[in-house]
């Protein structure tokens, strides 16, 4: 018998992709989330009003997990993840860059680690393996490895070491809050310093 990737016990995750003009790459960002061997997941696409052909990708893409969204006018990523969390049925939320792509188990990892840690781990990252100009990085650097949470707190202040590709239980954004839209840039590092 064929191991569907879904367990019984699985919680929904929510997974939040916002685009804008990634005609190129939403394509595979999508396929990534959708091709994941963790299956009990709803991948909820805002677009941001792209003026290029992603829209017309977005809509030919045929899965019952994928909630297409399109806003009708342009506000920004920060906003755009709000919209999606706002309207996210999981118990966990994750994040999806439009440019990126996932290893078919980066959720099951994640997701399998947060739930055996227990209630007191409300948040996991992971490494990834970024390519800037041919060259290849580890993100975040071995440096600054550790799981403790004062170890994460004090690493935090000093970089952000945490990529977008998280995994965290709801109830780290009702507590600590969703995404500031005010700030232009480094909103992730804002929202992960409040639930550190």
């Amino acid at each position: 018998m064929e191991d569907s990737g879904q367990r019984n016990t699985d919680p929904l995750v929510s997974v939040i992709l916002p685009v804008f003009n990634r005609e190129e790459s939403i394509f595979p960002a999508i396929q990534s989330v959708l091709n994941q061997s963790y299956t009990n997941l709803e991948l909820i696409v805002v677009d941001d009003c792209s003026s290029d052909t992603t829209a017309q990708i977005v809509s030919g893409i045929s899965d019952e997990r994928l909630i297409n969204i399109s806003l009708h006018k342009r506000k920004g990523a920060s906003f755009a993840r709000n919209e999606g969390i706002k309207i996210a049925r999981g118990e966990f939320i994750a994040f999806q860059d439009s440019d990126d792509e996932w290893l078919p188990d980066k959720l099951r990892k994640q997701a399998d680690y947060l739930i055996n840690a227990g209630r007191d781990t409300g948040m996991v990252y992971s490494f990834v393996r970024r390519i800037k100009k041919g060259r290849e990085e580890s993100v975040p650097p071995r440096a600054v490895q550790g799981k403790e949470p004062l170890f994460i707190q004090e690493k935090l202040l000093r970089s952000n070491f945490i990529s977008i590709h998280v995994l965290l239980r709801r109830e780290c954004l009702d507590t600590a809050g969703i995404f500031d839209e005010i700030l232009p840039r480094l909103q992730d590092w804002d929202l992960w310093l409040r639930i550190a």
